[in-house]
């Protein structure tokens, strides 16, 4: 009886191999889904690439901080440190609020000091099949984008996302988000 009860709590080499194997799969599990997010996989199997412009619209931002993102600038996610493209052109115009009167109707305020900037980047992307992946990074549009540049760092929200692939796409892209609110445009110069 006692030498049955010690073979059966005996450890041996399978044992080990099948704790390895597990051990293995979670810490890639946790991997791809922790720090390279579902896109991984398309990232993995080379997704095609396609050049995309995306607009990160910011609110409030001080005056004298709208002239800080410059086309060329190098984009960065600003959590993760993803590269996530480069600066093509910024819009910037008056920063504004809806409220209620006394009397309860709505009206816009405005915010002195401050002002509305989009900032419109290009980026190298493959389609996922329900947003597109940035070398990892995933992007649709309505999601929150924290990124930061050389002169500025913000969080805003992506109000616009088209795959461009010729120079009218990308000036369509430019006159759609445009016409969403009166806006200053800072341009990259054509090559």
């Amino acid at each position: 009886m006692k030498q049955e009860a010690k073979n059966k709590r005996r450890f041996n080499f399978v044992d080990a191999v099948i704790l390895l194997l597990i051990l293995a799969a979670v810490a890639l599990a946790a991997f791809i889904f922790v720090f390279k997010g579902p896109s991984f996989f398309t990232n993995l199997i080379g997704g095609q690439q396609k050049e995309i412009y995306y607009a990160v619209e910011l609110s409030r931002v001080r005056e004298e901080l709208v002239g800080n993102v410059q086309p060329g600038d190098k984009v960065r996610d600003g959590v993760r440190n993803y590269d996530i493209g480069t600066v093509v052109g910024t819009l910037s115009g008056d920063c504004e609020h809806i409220g209620a009167a006394p009397d309860g109707t709505a009206v816009a305020g405005g915010y002195p000091g401050y002002q509305s900037l989009i900032v419109i980047i290009s980026a190298r992307a493959a389609n996922t099949g329900y947003e597109y992946s940035i070398g990892g990074y995933d992007l649709q549009p309505g999601a929150e984008v924290s990124f930061k540049t050389p002169g500025l760092s913000g969080t805003g929200f992506c109000v616009g996302l088209e795959v461009v692939e010729n120079d009218q796409a990308k000036e369509a892209f430019w006159e759609s988000t445009a016409s969403k609110v009166y806006y200053a445009e800072v341009k990259a110069e054509e090559e």
